[in-house]
């Protein structure tokens, strides 16, 4: 299952690869009388193809600390896959070997925004946003054995906070 983090990372790919798309139509096509809301479809098949690729190679997988060199790489590896996709997909659509040759510029384009972006994003998730805190009622080895599953399965942004002592329990002192 998906972590809301994972999903967060997800969909901040996919609108990289969106706002990519169109960036690169809007530079490239642009002067020659194309409009970059025309290429919305194409835009949303490219980020489509591409995040879909991406999380088979694990890029947004769970409770994984990745390295900016991780993240670059699967990425690199996931547009690599998807341009030549998109290649063979965007000819089926009418208009769309214009846009083909957009491709490698909106590839570019994302690996960018995964380089220069998405560290500020994961920065702000790692300063505390989003962080779950949890207080574990109990401090015999009941309560010991839940810290331990949160700390190994938990979601991502589990903090354990303390122990909480019920009545006849003494405090739990580490």
């Amino acid at each position: 299952p998906l972590s809301v983090a994972s999903f967060a990372d997800m969909a901040l790919f996919a609108a990289f690869c969106i706002a990519s798309m169109l960036l690169a139509v809007s530079v490239q096509l642009g002067p020659y009388g194309a409009a970059p809301h025309a290429a919305w479809v194409f835009a949303f098949e490219f980020a489509l193809v591409t995040t879909t690729v991406g999380t088979m190679f694990g890029l947004f997988r769970n409770g994984e600390r990745k390295t900016l060199a991780v993240v670059f790489t699967r990425a690199l590896l996931s547009v690599a896959v998807a341009v030549p996709v998109c290649f063979v997909l965007f000819d089926m659509l009418p208009q769309g070997d214009n846009v083909r040759a957009v491709l490698p510029y909106a590839a570019l384009f994302t690996l960018s925004g995964v380089i220069l972006v998405r560290p500020i994003f994961v920065a702000a998730l790692a300063s505390g946003l989003g962080i779950r805190r949890t207080l574990i009622i109990g401090t015999g080895p009941d309560a010991n054995a839940v810290e331990e599953l949160i700390r190994e399965y938990g979601p991502r942004g589990a903090v354990v906070v303390g122990f909480y002592p019920t009545a006849g329990q003494k405090e739990q002192v580490e």
